[in-house]
């Protein structure tokens, strides 16, 4: 039986006939290998949004889209959860979820601390997840999309791209993309401060458990930081909370 994916990849297919990738959609054409171009934008309809979440949610593990709501196809181009997706000849071949830190965010909002929350949606954006068609990998098409989503969220203004990586094959890209690759064993931090207001937020983005199969933090700087200040650190994992400055190393620094 067809999984779901391939479901909605052969239904894509047959109205995608005859398209040509463009690069007035939101992304450049890019050239996966000699003999084909790639497509990579945000989606435009709700059936694309439907085709890219059936990948993702095919090809990562660990659930993730369980406590995740799948984005709705937009057409405005705000900095928002939104789906990404790269079309080749023979229709999707990869896919991610990109949006703003909004858990973070609604941390900090449930605390009380809403210019936290505010400097978080600003500063700080999150791939939630990278999917690559089986038949499609070692193409180069995984660095190709992170570096699309990477350029996107900076063209949004965010200055740090947070990433999960759950899978080997994941770690070249970030480290190609000039990522920092944090160790399973310690807890990054993000210190934010506002040159214009003197206000500032730390965030203890917590360690990532390895009962679920492999899992580690990565932080890309993306873009100018436009007015903040930002220091990136990690405290050791054997450090039991609570925790403070002086227990932090940082790796770093990025603003004026």
């Amino acid at each position: 039986m067809a999984s779901t994916f391939e479901r909605i990849k052969n239904l894509l297919r047959a109205r995608r006939a005859g398209h040509q990738p463009t690069t007035d959609a939101g992304g450049p054409v890019l050239a996966a290998h000699p003999a084909a171009a790639i497509d990579i934008r945000p989606v435009e309809t709700q059936m694309e949004a439907d085709e890219v979440w059936a990948l993702l949610s095919e090809q990562i593990e660990h659930g993730w889209d369980d406590c995740l709501p799948q984005p709705l196809a937009h057409d405005d181009d705000a900095f928002r959860p939104t789906l990404i997706g790269a079309w080749g000849q023979d229709g999707l071949i990869a896919g991610a979820f990109v949006m703003p830190d909004e858990q973070t965010a609604d941390t900090f909002m449930a605390n009380g601390v809403q210019h936290a929350a505010q400097m978080t949606l600003r500063a700080v954006a999150v791939t939630q997840g990278i999917a690559v068609a089986p038949e499609h990998r070692r193409e180069g098409v995984g660095l190709k999309i992170k570096r699309f989503c990477d350029a996107w969220a900076a063209q949004h203004h965010a200055c740090l791209m947070l990433s999960v990586i759950t899978a080997h094959e994941a770690l070249g890209p970030d480290q190609k993309t000039g990522h920092h690759i944090l160790p399973t064993d310690v807890v990054p931090v993000i210190q934010i401060h506002d040159d214009a207001t003197g206000t500032g937020c730390l965030i203890d983005l917590g360690p990532r458990g390895q009962t679920a199969g492999h899992s580690q933090w990565s932080i890309g700087v993306i873009g100018q930081t436009h007015g903040l200040t930002i220091h990136l650190g990690q405290y050791g994992a054997t450090e039991d909370p609570p925790r403070g400055p002086d227990d932090i190393t940082w790796i770093a620094h990025i603003g004026t």
